[in-house]
């Protein structure tokens, strides 16, 4: 989800490094494979009473896209944004969550 500081401070940036050509942006990762993904797991089998694959479901319940990001989602994103391709985007945070942001 968004993290207002963040992008308030990455909306700051941009404007003030815009005009020499420096794009500033920010990417919001949604639940990730990672250790604390394990964990989270974990922690619903334990609470309900689930296999891990029903664990699993049950937090993706809140992921539209029903996936679990991985970390490469995340540094394709970072490499997007790095890239002459996005030289017109500056001052935004990439949700790469799923669609799990709700919010506009």
């Amino acid at each position: 989800p968004i993290n207002f500081g963040t992008l308030s401070v990455t909306k700051a940036l941009a404007n003030e490094l815009g005009p020499q050509g420096i794009t500033v942006n920010a990417i919001a990762p949604g639940s990730t494979r990672t250790r604390r993904w394990d964990e989270l797991v974990s922690i619903t089998m334990r609470n309900h009473d689930l296999s891990q694959e029903e664990a699993e479901e049950c937090l993706l319940d809140e992921v539209p896209l029903r996936i679990v990001i991985e970390p490469e989602d995340i540094a394709d994103a970072a490499v997007f944004l790095a890239s002459a391709r996005a030289r017109a985007i500056s001052g935004v945070c990439l949700n790469v969550d799923g669609g799990r942001t709700r919010s506009i």
